[in-house]
């Protein structure tokens, strides 16, 4: 009887081992761990005046910056309806679904099946013992099958798409920053076109009636034709800055119409350029902080992530894939589903595969991983030593 029990457990011991021990084995992943790029931060920008600091005008909203209710409607309006930005979100919710397809690989895949044949084998019976050579089957199963993740093959996959999903998201928040200066830059152009138009406008209405006034001057005997003459030249060339101002204006106001997602038109807006206040001046911060701060230098930080873990994945290629597979079901005898009923039916057990012989194909895509990876790092040390 102890003997039993001890049989019994050590059987127990056994079978959490064939459990945990896989589970264990699959914390580690094959291929190199993440490690940011090096770059090299200068102290200070160059041309900056007086010592960094910590403070930047990225931390700043841009209500905070610019006191112009108008200008934060349309950006506000920018940022509802452009359409780069909704191409950019939906971008970034196709990547968060990735990650989500990446992440259902940790757990069993169940599927169901149902089958109903029949079919006839005159070679299988003979007319004379009165058998029919109809043949019938009939059978409802689930199954299971479960990768483990041996060799973090998986994780890898995982930390590839969540690395490729926040390099999306950060280039949404490209757009979205590209999208506001954008706005604000083509509101204080289109207020300035209007300010110059208004100047242009009141010259040639001055310039206008210093003619008419040197005219009758003329007239009267009391002036030559000369300051006529200029006062014509003078008025002809204000006039003819406003045909110019005018085009530019309608420019102007298409570029502000695709940005705000609707058709080309006039920008109705009461402000003046002259009653906008400046914005106070606001340090750039730390060199070192933009590393942290700029989307496109965080997009191609993460696009280095995403090729790392590609490694990974081409190094798993090489190690076999381990799998567990289970199903159960109901399957009838030969056309006596509705007599002798359904029989049951499972099975469970593992399997094991692998490469032998590729053509040197896996080599070659572990090859291309790490020159890709080495691409991203390159593409990044230079985004990162453009925004310095």
């Amino acid at each position: 009887m102890r003997s039993s029990k001890q049989f019994t457990a050590r059987r127990l011991v056994r079978a959490a081992a064939m459990v945990i021990l896989p589970l264990f084995l699959s914390s580690c992943a094959v291929g190199p761990n993440y490690q940011r790029p090096k770059v090299n931060t200068p102290a200070a920008y160059r041309g900056a005046e007086g010592p960094s600091q910590q403070a930047s005008l990225a931390d700043l909203a841009r209500w905070e910056v610019f006191k112009d209710e108008t200008l934060t409607g349309l950006v506000k309006t920018a940022l509802t309806n452009n359409y780069d930005v909704g191409i950019a979100v939906t971008r970034v919710e196709q990547e968060r679904e990735m990650v989500a397809e990446a992440r259902a690989q940790y757990f069993p895949a169940v599927d169901y099946k149902t089958q109903l044949t029949a079919g006839r084998n005159q070679f299988q019976f003979s007319p004379s013992s009165g058998t029919t050579d109809v043949t019938g089957f009939l059978a409802a199963l689930a199954s299971a099958s479960w990768e483990i993740d041996l060799w973090g093959r998986i994780r890898r996959l995982n930390e590839a798409a969540r690395a490729q999903y926040l390099s999306t998201d950060e280039v949404r928040r490209g757009v979205l920053l590209t999208v506001m200066s954008d706005t604000s830059q083509a509101y204080f152009q289109y207020l300035g076109l209007q300010l110059q138009l208004a100047i242009a406008r009141n010259n040639a209405h001055a310039f206008g009636e210093s003619r008419k006034l040197f005219e009758e001057k003329l007239q009267g005997g009391v002036a030559s034709l000369l300051p006529v003459s200029r006062a014509t030249a003078d008025e002809a060339a204000a006039a003819a800055q406003i045909p110019e101002l005018e085009r530019q204006i309608a420019v102007t106001e298409n570029e502000m119409s695709v940005l705000l997602g609707k058709n080309p038109g006039p920008i109705e807006t009461n402000a003046n350029l002259l009653g906008e206040t400046l914005p106070p001046e606001v340090p750039a911060g730390l060199p070192s902080a933009l590393l942290e701060r700029r989307p496109d230098v965080l997009s191609a930080e993460q696009t280095v992530h995403y090729a790392n873990a590609q490694i990974g994945v081409a190094t798993a290629a090489f190690f076999p894939q381990i799998g567990l597979t289970a199903f159960a079901g109901k399957i009838s005898s030969p056309l006596s589903a509705a007599t002798a009923g359904f029989t049951n039916a499972w099975s469970a057990g593992t399997n094991l595969s692998g490469p032998i012989f590729e053509g040197g194909r896996l080599r070659a895509q572990k090859r291309q991983a790490i020159a890709a990876w080495r691409q991203a790092t390159l593409q990044y040390q230079q985004s990162a030593l453009s925004a310095f």
